[in-house]
């Protein structure tokens, strides 16, 4: 099994420069572009919603896009400081290798001793008995971490608990937090309820340290609903302040779903006003999900 994996892994590293450049190159033709790429900024992060256990997805096994994470993470120039996943699968089962224990296990060796997972689902499958929200982050842990579910919800026929987990670790001499959210889906009014829990759940920790938001809002990016998240800390008439500005120098500038959804960008990463500094405002980068790992793209946020 052990050499299997390693082919796997050895072969994901051969193909993935061709799949990058292709799924570049597709998303240049499409209502929004691929942002830049900044290798030598420190803080970085990635976020990726990786349909971990859906029919017709590679995401559903160890081997699919739980290891395009892996090998992201192992080759990128600068490790992100914060990796943020959802719908990964965890089975809690003795014998059974599931993706949140892979990616733990495997982050765990080179420095992210920080995480979380928190199950938003159950299921019957062996190998995936618990679906929910993973965040990993480099340092060692500080305070509790913090699982939030919404007051709001979910959505008539929405199979899924909707919240947000925070994590608190400590790493280069400061203190920092990392919260990841999953809303409903295909009910905007919905989760832009959620969404405004989470904010304040979120904004609440980046008064107390710098804060990195990020997940899979099922909401496109040109809803009023964000408009709270452009107008980077300054108070509105109604007295309202954003806590957070984008990792992304335009609001609609990448891709995050496949070419046929109707909503180009629906998953974000965001930093706080007060922990980051904004003067290099960075883009987010859309990785491809091929062959078929997701129905989302993974994003690699930048913040100052």
């Amino acid at each position: 099994m052990q050499t299997i994996r390693r082919l796997i892994f050895t072969s994901i590293a051969a193909t993935l420069a061709l799949a990058l450049a292709a799924e570049q190159s597709a998303l240049a033709g499409h209502s929004c572009a691929a942002g830049g790429y900044y290798p030598s900024d420190i803080t970085n992060e990635f976020d990726w919603n990786i349909q971990g256990y859906d029919g017709g997805h590679l995401g559903e096994t160890v081997g699919g896009a739980p290891e395009i994470l892996r090998f992201l993470v192992a080759t990128a120039p600068v490790k992100p400081l914060a990796i943020t996943v959802q719908e990964v699968c965890w089975s809690n089962v003795p014998g059974v290798v599931d993706q949140y224990e892979y990616l733990q296990t495997y982050f765990a060796t080179i420095g992210y001793n920080t995480h979380r997972f928190f199950s938003l689902k159950t299921r019957s499958a062996n190998s995936c008995k618990k679906q929910g929200l993973a965040v990993f982050a480099i340092g060692v842990p500080q305070y509790p971490l913090q699982e939030y579910l919404f007051v709001t919800p979910p959505a008539p026929g929405d199979v899924w608990n909707r919240g947000l987990v925070c994590i608190h670790p400590s790493a280069f001499v400061i203190s920092y937090s990392v919260c990841t959210t999953h809303l409903t889906s295909y009910d905007p009014p919905t989760a832009s309820l959620q969404l405004n829990e989470a904010e304040h759940q979120a904004g609440g920790e980046a008064y107390g340290s710098p804060t990195i938001f990020a997940g899979d809002f099922n909401l496109d990016s040109t809803l009023a609903s964000l408009d709270d998240f452009y107008v980077n800390g300054v108070v509105d008439p109604l007295g309202n302040r954003s806590y957070f500005f984008e990792a992304d120098a335009s609001r609609n500038n990448a891709c995050t779903t496949d070419p046929g959804n109707p909503w180009n960008k629906i998953d974000f990463i965001f930093y706080d006003t007060d922990g980051f500094d904004r003067v290099r405002d960075a883009d987010v980068i859309a990785f491809s999900n091929q062959p078929d790992y997701s129905d989302h793209l993974l994003l690699h946020g930048f913040g100052g």
